[in-house]
């Protein structure tokens, strides 16, 4: 039978999670906005000397522009990225800061209609292991502090991607937190991570894809068990990442980029 490795979360937050949401204009402070191409629509890409992307449009399956993603690029590392709309009008941007070892140590997400939405401050170990993130958030969007442990296993081998995180919300009052429980098959790859609340209650999960060992799609549940959004990975010949399309609960594709 597969071995599965569980690891527990545990995160001191508002039982209301509020969400930064990734579609279309908007920007996902929990992941880098995503790519992928299906047979209906198509993409222009300009790179530069260097082969990096610097600027994608994405078109429908009628030849309409969609929207533009630009990138800029420093020392071979991306240090900003903005959405344009349709119109050529900006909607969103990020912008990142890095340490000498090439860690990000500072990420900003930026909304035209909102102002600045978020900022992030990680710590990383003397493994390049993010160990401590701080998320200042402005508006609605809440302030919290998360410390990463990261899990030992009996195979001697680091899995700098499983460790058990506790999140804290200084703002809010009240004993109030949230559980997720990691699933991952015999390869040690994330199966399911699945998070209720301090009573219990489910709040979400997410199911994760592979073939041929590699992730091409992960999709977040809702307590009602209803899809929320859904990522699909995209790879080369070769088998590198290159494109994430993300898509709403309706299947409908929502927003893409160059990975």
């Amino acid at each position: 039978m597969p071995m599965k490795k569980i690891v527990s979360i545990i995160a001191l937050l508002l039982a209301v999670v509020i969400c930064i949401s990734a579609c279309g204009n908007n920007v996902d402070p929990s992941s880098d906005p995503g790519n992928a191409s299906t047979a209906k629509t198509q993409d222009k890409e300009e790179k530069d000397t260097n082969g990096h992307v610097i600027k994608l449009s994405h078109y429908d399956d009628k030849g309409n522009l969609v929207f533009i993603h630009e990138t800029q690029w420093e020392n071979d590392r991306i240090v900003k990225k903005t959405s344009l709309d349709n119109n050529g009008n900006q909607t969103a941007s990020i912008d990142y800061k890095y340490d000498e070892k090439g860690n990000a140590i500072e990420t900003s997400w930026f909304g035209w209609s909102n102002g600045v939405l978020m900022k992030a401050e990680s710590k990383f170990d003397d493994k390049n292991r993010e160990i401590e993130r701080t998320q200042i958030g402005t508006g609605s969007i809440s302030t919290n502090k998360s410390i990463m442990e990261y899990v030992e296993f009996p195979d001697g081998v680091d899995h700098p991607n499983i460790y058990s995180k506790k999140t804290y919300y200084p703002s809010y009052p009240g004993d109030r937190y949230t559980v997720t429980t990691y699933e991952y098959n015999d390869d040690y790859k994330m199966t399911k991570a699945t998070t209720v609340d301090q009573n219990g209650n489910l709040s979400y999960y997410i199911l994760y894809t592979y073939e041929s060992g590699k992730l091409i799609e992960y999709t977040n549940y809702g307590a009602d068990d209803k899809p929320s959004y859904t990522y699909k990975i995209v790879y080369d010949e070769n088998g590198n990442k290159i494109r994430e399309d993300r898509y709403d609960g309706n299947g409908n594709l929502q927003g893409s980029d160059k990975n």
